[in-house]
């Protein structure tokens, strides 16, 4: 069995790192293929005269449609099974290495390929998408052996994710197959709506975890929103390092997401898992990319319901973004606004710009720490009826520019009561 190592997913650069990895889509069996002909029977039996249900088949005998035992990967012949009992496997595809008059490229490098043409062959053979249904591709490889000997064909067959048997042949009917309940996050597909399953935590979540898929306008953890390929050379190049390869991810997830949502990703924080070193090394370029929240996002996920935080006006109360707490909240993350009569995290006491000239130079963080200060504790009493020093509100953060935002222009601040801990009720004139 060969397989990658998972790695440590992260959030965007500059969030919090977590969550789970890309290992691979495919789990690929690695057996050793014996070629033996087949051939006549002493009685005159055509050569060509295909086995029969419950013979012991050598693997070179296989042919598209058949129904087999694959066995334990380990090696030897398969046994044919009847495709109208239970059985375990069909095989889809006998394909040929593309590069088959070189050296033996590996188990490996000959995996990768063969994973990625097995899935898109079970796209073709299924009439659906394979990972919309409850089968898995996997694949039987020549060893070198084998390969020395001139066979670099592979097969490719499926069989059910749950580990339960096939009934009837699977070929064009994919779109019979519903989806489990439980599926490993490399399963995901755009627009599903999941939550960990079992003891995982979210951030804790790798690319062979399993999640269980949910409905998305009630309660989640998670929404699936992208998958696709790194720009970058498929072989060859050597990996240019974590924090290259998480920026181009990062870059990659935003397209992905404008397609997904119709808007930037500006102002909002998402997960991807990417290729580690190991995996590039082989080719792997594929990345997978998720809105999620350790706490849990309730009805459907639309950004178009968001805006930026410093464009709330005075008395908007929200909701924090995915990912967002009371103390990463930032002038530009978006927020979902809501009505205060409602659960809340937060809600907006007022927002200005600092009086001064566009190029005065920066004062130093106390003295703008300061002046947005005076200017927050003016608004909160003006809103709320008391002085903020007086108020029984623990958090009542407020926000001003740093020296690079300064330096660029930026003079905006806000004053707002945000809380890890929803409540309901507006703070105007409550004199709390």
């Amino acid at each position: 069995m060969t397989s990658v190592e998972p790695l440590i997913g992260e959030s965007r650069p500059g969030l919090a790192i977590g969550g789970g990895v890309l290992a691979g889509l495919l789990t690929l069996a690695l057996v050793t293929v014996v070629l033996v002909a087949i051939g006549g029977d002493d009685d005159g039996a055509a050569a060509d005269e295909r086995p029969r249900v419950g013979d012991t088949i050598e693997l070179a005998g296989l042919a598209v449609g058949d129904c087999i035992d694959p066995g334990t990967g380990a090696g030897g012949p398969v046994v044919l099974q009847d495709c109208a009992a239970p059985h375990e496997a069909q095989v889809m595809a006998r394909l040929p290495f593309p590069e088959a008059d070189g050296e033996y490229p590996g188990a490996d490098q000959l995996g990768l390929w063969v994973g990625q043409q097995c899935q898109t062959t079970a796209d073709g053979y299924l009439g659906a998408p394979l990972l919309s249904t409850v089968l898995e591709a996997d694949s039987i490889l020549p060893d070198l052996e084998d390969w020395a000997d001139g066979d670099t064909n592979v097969t490719c067959y499926v069989s059910r994710l749950d580990d339960e048997e096939l009934t009837g042949s699977v070929e064009g009917r994919g779109t019979e197959l519903a989806r489990g309940d439980q599926v490993p996050v490399s399963r995901l597909m755009v627009g599903d709506c999941f939550v960990p399953a079992g003891d995982v935590g979210s951030y804790e979540l790798n690319s062979n975890s399993q999640v269980e898929l949910v409905d998305c306008e009630g309660t989640y953890n998670g929404v699936f929103f992208g998958r696709g390929a790194l720009d970058a050379p498929v072989s060859g190049a050597a990996f240019p390092g974590d924090v290259e390869v998480g920026q181009l991810t990062s870059e990659r997830c935003s397209v992905l997401f404008r397609e997904a949502f119709g808007q930037d990703a500006d102002g909002f924080n998402y997960r991807y898992w990417r290729p580690n070193q190991q995996s590039w090394n082989l080719g792997d370029r594929e990345i997978l990319c998720a809105i999620l929240d350790a706490e849990p996002l309730t009805g459907a996920f639309d950004p178009v319901e968001f805006q930026p935080f410093f464009e709330l006006a005075t008395g908007d109360c929200f909701h924090l973004g995915p990912e967002e707490t009371a103390l990463s909240l930032g002038l530009d993350d978006q927020v979902r606004p809501v009505d205060c009569q409602r659960s809340h995290a937060g809600q907006m006491i007022g927002s200005g710009r600092l009086d001064t000239e566009a190029g005065a130079t920066y004062p130093g963080e106390q003295d703008v720490e300061q002046a947005a200060g005076a200017e927050c504790e003016r608004l909160f009493e003006d809103f709320v009826g008391i002085s903020p020093f007086e108020s029984e509100l623990v958090n009542f953060p407020f926000w001003y520019p740093n020296e690079a935002g300064w330096e660029q222009g930026d003079r905006r601040y806000a004053c707002a009561f945000v809380d890890d801990v929803e409540r309901i009720g507006s703070l105007e004139g409550a004199g709390v």
